[in-house]
């Protein structure tokens, strides 16, 4: 998914970067900022396409540029017409030499079949009266029929052209009907743009039933890919492509449908992955305090159970020094003055019970 994402954001911005191209060069020729280019304005677009013609010949090759693009018959280009020329033509330097040269053939075409029907005429009448001098009848009669059978080609091959040409601009017509059709019925306020809010019907077209939340970000993926201009809103053109590409059949709705639903749920799918990252680390965390606490009081219970121990047998010690004493010294007589008290020994006893007495009130 997020490989896709990638894809389809170099995908937006170099259909972006074209989108600009088109924009700037349509106004470069718009001189009078008109909004559509007129048949004076056409002689700097034949010379960018590098076509060598003079006032004299340009009526001819403008009349034939625009009988190429001119779908709507208007006399003029509008954008959307400039746009597939620019495609077509402007792109490159290899398109522009390809319909300079398909250009000159054709108004060479032109300008030399008059001039041919004029030599042909004076042909025919001189070799009329050849055959009439020498009296080639024959001769004749099968240049006039060599003659007629090409002028009913060339008729016939002009016939099929205009017929090509007519089906493509009412195919062309049709469809520019259809997105126009389509974008009324979603520019619900007639803004002549479509909002955020107003892509809720949109998202019902392809399929999609969505929550407030889940609505937000879907509309923010439709946007990424095809808002070229970052506006915040899709305006005709822009909507144009997304209806060619998402909205024209149902094999497109679905297709798209399964995209957006694959991109949105990578991103919160992602989200949920980050919390879920965070409350196993906390978690963590507060195991290694449990355990290090745990270890902090089994150390200080051992510490306490030792120094308990530690008294008790101080005071052991202490309690057999004193009954190995009184044991050992016979009891005074009646005529003799109990015996002094050894300085040293009693200093002795004294320490044992004042350090077992601390160590009770250290515990």
């Amino acid at each position: 998914v997020k490989i896709q994402a990638i894809q389809r954001g170099k995908k937006a911005r170099k259909e972006q970067e074209e989108l600009f191209r088109v924009h700037a060069a349509f106004k470069k020729f718009d001189t009078d900022k008109s909004g559509s280019l007129e048949i004076p304005e056409l002689y700097d677009v034949l010379k960018e396409v590098g076509v060598d013609l003079d006032r004299d010949t340009f009526d001819e090759y403008a009349e034939a540029l625009m009988e190429d693009y001119d779908e709507d018959d208007s006399g003029t280009l509008d954008f959307r017409e400039f746009h597939k020329f620019y495609n077509q033509v402007l792109a490159n330097e290899n398109t522009k030499a390809e319909y300079a040269k398909e250009l000159e053939s054709a108004v060479s075409g032109l300008v030399s079949g008059a001039i041919s029907n004029l030599y042909k005429q004076e042909e025919e009448e001189e070799m009329n009266a050849a055959a009439l001098k020498i009296q080639a009848v024959h001769r004749g009669k099968k240049v006039r029929k060599d003659l007629q059978e090409q002028k009913e080609m060339e008729a016939a091959a002009l016939k099929i052209q205009a017929v090509h040409r007519g089906k493509q601009t009412r195919q062309s017509v049709d469809k520019t009907r259809r997105v126009k059709a389509a974008f009324d019925a979603f520019d619900a306020d007639g803004s002549g743009e479509l909002e955020v809010d107003e892509l809720r019907e949109v998202m019902a077209h392809l399929g999609l039933e969505l929550t407030k939340g889940e609505f937000d970000h879907y509309a923010a993926a439709l946007m990424e890919d095809y808002d070229a201009d970052n506006s915040g809103s899709l305006d005709f053109w822009e909507f144009e492509k997304f209806y060619e590409q998402c909205l024209a059949s149902d094999d497109l709705r679905a297709a798209y449908a399964s995209e957006l639903d694959a991109a949105v749920k990578g991103v919160v799918s992602g989200a949920l992955s980050n919390i879920l990252e965070q409350h196993e680390m906390e978690n963590a965390a507060l195991k290694i305090q449990a355990v290090h606490r745990g270890k902090q009081a089994r150390k200080e219970l051992q510490e306490q159970r030792e120094m308990e121990a530690a008294a008790v047998k101080i005071q052991a010690v202490h309690r057999g020094k004193m009954a190995r004493k009184s044991l050992v010294q016979p009891p005074p007589r009646a005529s003799e003055a109990p015996p002094t008290p050894i300085p040293a020994a009693m200093s002795e006893e004294e320490k044992l019970s004042a350090a077992a007495v601390k160590i009770q009130a250290i515990q």
